[in-house]
């Protein structure tokens, strides 16, 4: 992975995580990045408690992350973003439970090492929806045996639902 890219992807985690700590504990201080294959994306500490969170973000679709980072990319470079349209969806909410189900099932078979505990932030990023799809995600989500400690959905209220963050602690 390029520096670039990197330093990109870095950046997102630290946000994200540092959003759910907010809600979480806010007395978690961020210390530093994890490395990729054995630790969490982020490491944050309380006194001598150390807590790893790892970051997911889920997209409809490989095309639909692949048009959001390559926006994000051109931002950083603070070129001209081409236009940005993820499309309509007819099943978004079937969809986007799909790929959050993918994405759970890929993070809980990866072992995390360096915290004492490590959570799980999935960041719903489903721009389309409302809190009704996240009550049906919820109820819908199967959490296979892992590792974490606990495992979270960080999700963002559309505008007419408040427009702020909230944490959902999902249940094994």
């Amino acid at each position: 992975m390029s520096e670039e890219r990197n330093n990109l992807k870095n950046a997102h985690e630290e946000a994200v995580s540092k959003n759910f700590i907010n809600l979480y504990d806010s007395k978690f201080a961020f210390k530093k990045h994890g490395d990729d294959l054995v630790e969490p994306d982020c490491f944050f500490e309380k006194g001598c408690e150390k807590l790893g969170v790892e970051v997911v973000s889920i997209y409809y679709s490989d095309e639909h992350a692949k048009k959001e980072w390559d926006f994000a990319r051109s931002i950083a470079k603070k070129e001209k973003p081409e236009g940005f349209s993820s499309g309509l969806l007819v099943d978004q909410a079937g969809m986007f439970l799909e790929r959050i189900q993918k994405e759970i099932n890929k993070k809980c078979k990866k072992k995390y090492t360096g915290a004492d505990k490590t959570n799980l932030c999935i960041e719903n990023r489903n721009p389309l929806g409302d809190d009704k799809d996240l009550d049906y995600f919820i109820k819908n989500i199967k959490i296979p045996d892992n590792n974490f400690a606990e495992i979270f959905m960080l999700h963002l209220s559309p505008a007419h639902e408040g427009g702020e963050y909230k944490i959902i602690k999902l249940e094994k």
